[in-house]
């Protein structure tokens, strides 16, 4: 049996995770969370990174533990050693929660496609996953060059935005750390810990 050649080291895994977060959270949910939260917005995103961060101490222990696994699937597989179910069922998990990742940042580029040009929505989602699928099989080396190319052209975007938001408004002033609604909060909190799926 063949064996896999190890292809991305640390730099191309980290850009891989900023993207996931990126592409599916910030340019994606962050409208619908800030509509839920308002000026707390700021807050929903510390507690999201809170609740992301017992997920991501349990993966860093689990990985350490299991050095060469192939992540959940591999890691319910010993828990579960005598039953396939608990793992079968992981597996398609993370196969469904893929998938609504990618739709969701497929809908909203095509949202600020059609904020430039009249094409239909589904079109250019289908059209783009179509590319990005071909990128895809042409190896994981090229592809993840083609990820970090476009993480940071996303990430030019928001050093742009954020340049433009300082010159404009100045530093944040101190009354937008106030708590205006704590529902609002928890509920932007939910929808913002798809962001940190990513990592």
């Amino acid at each position: 049996m063949a064996e896999l050649k190890k292809s991305l080291g640390t730099l191309r895994l980290t850009f891989y995770g900023v993207g996931t977060i990126v592409g599916a959270g910030i340019y994606t949910v962050i409208g619908a969370a800030a509509g839920q939260a308002g000026t707390d917005l700021w807050l929903s995103f510390i507690f999201a990174a809170i609740a992301a961060s017992v997920s991501a101490m349990s993966y860093a222990e689990l990985s350490s533990t299991y050095p060469n696994a192939g992540a959940e699937f591999i890691f319910v597989r010993k828990a579960f050693p005598k039953i396939d179910i608990p793992s079968f069922l992981t597996g398609w998990t993370i196969a469904f929660h893929s998938s609504a990742t990618i739709a969701a940042v497929l809908l909203a580029f095509s949202g600020y496609f059609n904020t430039f040009f009249e094409v239909p929505g589904l079109l250019i989602s289908y059209g783009v996953l179509l590319l990005l699928a071909l990128i895809s099989i042409t190896g994981i080396k090229k592809s993840s060059t083609a990820n970090i190319i476009m993480v940071s052209i996303q990430l030019l975007g928001l050093l742009i935005l954020i340049f433009i938001g300082l010159k404009e408004t100045g530093l944040p002033k101190a009354e937008i750390f106030q708590i205006n609604s704590f529902s609002g909060t928890l509920a932007a909190t939910a929808t913002l810990f798809f962001v940190y799926t990513g990592f």
